[in-house]
């Protein structure tokens, strides 16, 4: 017995000449360098002394054990925060695979053979990008509202703002499918979850208040439209006043950052439709919201006019409140008075209304092409340069036809003479009723989660149309809500004709 080994390193690094720390079944070193560990050779090595010629013995046997590859999981969990909102604490755990033949390498230096795993707040950031960059308009998430494309930047700070985008992406991937995400299991998880996540949000003092909160109750109100919610009947968030009652809370003083402004901007007309539903005056029609400037939002295609037109909409509701009070008691309220207040409103739309003719003067701006649908009430059809200025164009002519049919119902309680005719009031409201139509393609072509806007102006030219137009109004409100729960019953005839007599400010 001859040449005992002392030590008990593996094979490895013995021919390596380093030190080892000879764990099992693979040691440290060859762990960390991706070797093949081979096993210790043994202490006791026995030989014939003596011996001449090849020796019969069998030659020693040689047990290797293959590396292990070391492969990182990422689990993300939802802690929440003293200061309100939640972050997202990361903690990583490691798993050992045993090696393939075929991923086996030669080299000594370790190659990454594929791309780390996201986390989930990586992945969702991910997926909401994708959908930014969809070729069809009508399918992008961005569709919906400006702020959807500031949500990436911001995910992963606020456990209500994560769910409700992850409850918004489900939706929006069966709407993909032309499917209505109402018999959804996933999509009801997923709803409840954020209006868990979002009620915590809202019970903390800071949390409430923070610009993540309210696009998360702005998200959570989109898949309620689409009927993303629970069973598609709950709507949770509309019932309770929407992000506009949020708003309301909250106060302008919070309104400084560029974000926070983007979601002012776009409740501001949802707060118009809930104000003259509900029979109250607008909060947004006050000095100090009125205060806050959109200069930051404006671009090639947002023109300020926009804002001018919607702050001058703002006193609609509050002239709505009063012709249901004249029509309720005339001796309480003085119809002279209403009147003027209409036509001072119908004069706050000048630069507007010039803004739109000359849209459609400039042949670059709004053409006239051939419509494409064989039922369409007119053989031509509109098509804009950006979306901003046919939701300006569009909404513009809608409620011009509100506003001109009430200066008709109120000029004859007029005492003094004015420079508008009845004749001239009808003939405008069919001229604007025309246009609508001849817009309704270019909507189309944005189905169908940019079609919002057309249903407004759809709903108001119904009112003084012939049999033939109503009928057609009727067919594309559908056509607009086909994926809208219970779409053919509030836009049926019965659902329509008692939204503008709620918009007239007729009693119901």
């Amino acid at each position: 017995m001859t040449g005992v080994i002392k030590s008990s390193r593996c094979g490895t690094c013995r021919k390596r000449k380093v030190k080892c720390d000879e764990v099992k079944p693979v040691c440290g070193p060859c762990q960390k360098k991706n070797r093949v560990c081979e096993a210790p050779v043994s202490k006791y090595k026995f030989t014939e002394e003596h011996t001449t010629g090849a020796s019969s013995a069998p030659p020693p046997i040689q047990t290797t054990f293959p590396a292990l590859k070391l492969e990182k999981i990422a689990i993300v969990r939802s802690v929440p925060a003293s200061d309100g909102g939640g972050f997202f604490q990361t903690m990583r755990l490691v798993r050992g695979r045993q090696n393939r033949p075929q991923d086996k390498i030669n080299n000594r230096h370790s190659v990454i053979r594929k791309s780390p795993q996201m986390s989930s707040t990586e992945s969702l950031q991910h997926t909401l990008c994708q959908t930014f960059q969809m070729y069809t308009g009508g399918y992008r998430i961005s569709a919906l509202a400006s702020f959807v494309t500031e949500i990436p930047a911001r995910l992963g700070h606020s456990e209500a703002l994560d769910c409700a985008v992850a409850c918004l992406v489900n939706c929006h991937a069966s709407l993909c499918r032309n499917q209505a995400p109402v018999n959804d299991r996933m999509q009801e998880k997923l709803y409840a979850k954020s209006i868990v996540a979002l009620q915590r949000a809202l019970e903390d003092r800071v949390g409430g208040f923070t610009d993540e909160t309210l696009a998360a109750v702005s998200i959570i109100g989109q898949v309620e439209l689409f009927g993303g919610g629970c069973q598609g009947e709950s709507k949770w968030v509309s019932h309770a006043g929407g992000a506009a009652k949020l708003l309301q809370i909250r106060g302008p003083e919070y309104c400084k950052t560029k974000f926070s402004k983007m979601l002012v901007s776009m409740q501001r007309m949802n707060s118009l439709a809930a104000s003259i539903i509900r029979g109250e005056d607008c909060f947004f029609a006050d000095s100090s919201w009125q205060q806050i400037s959109y200069d930051e939002l404006f671009t090639p295609e947002i023109h300020p006019v926009n804002v001018t037109f919607v702050t001058a909409l703002l006193r609609l509701p509050s002239i709505c409140k009063r012709i249901r009070l004249f029509h309720h008691n005339p001796e309480l309220v003085d119809s002279g008075s209403i009147f003027l207040d209409i036509y001072s409103l119908r004069n706050s739309f000048a630069e507007v209304e010039e803004y739109v003719n000359e849209a459609l003067i400039n042949e670059t701006s709004i053409t006239v092409t051939a419509a494409q649908h064989d039922d369409s009430l007119t053989p031509f059809a509109y098509h804009f340069a950006s979306r901003p200025l046919a939701n300006l164009c569009v909404i513009y002519w809608g409620f011009s036809i509100l506003i001109d049919t009430l200066l008709a119902r109120f000029l004859p309680f007029q005492p003094l003479p004015t420079a508008v005719t009845l004749e001239e009031l009808c003939d405008n409201c069919i001229q604007y009723r025309q246009r609508i139509v001849m817009s309704y393609e270019y909507a189309e072509h944005r189905w169908p989660l940019d079609v919002m806007f057309m249903v407004g102006p759809l709903i108001f030219s119904y009112h003084g149309a012939t049999e033939e137009e109503r009928d057609w109004i009727i067919s594309k409100l559908w056509r607009l809500g086909e994926l809208m729960p219970n779409s053919r019953q509030y836009w049926g005839r019965a659902g329509v004709e008692r939204a503008i007599r709620i918009y007239l400010g007729e009693p119901i």
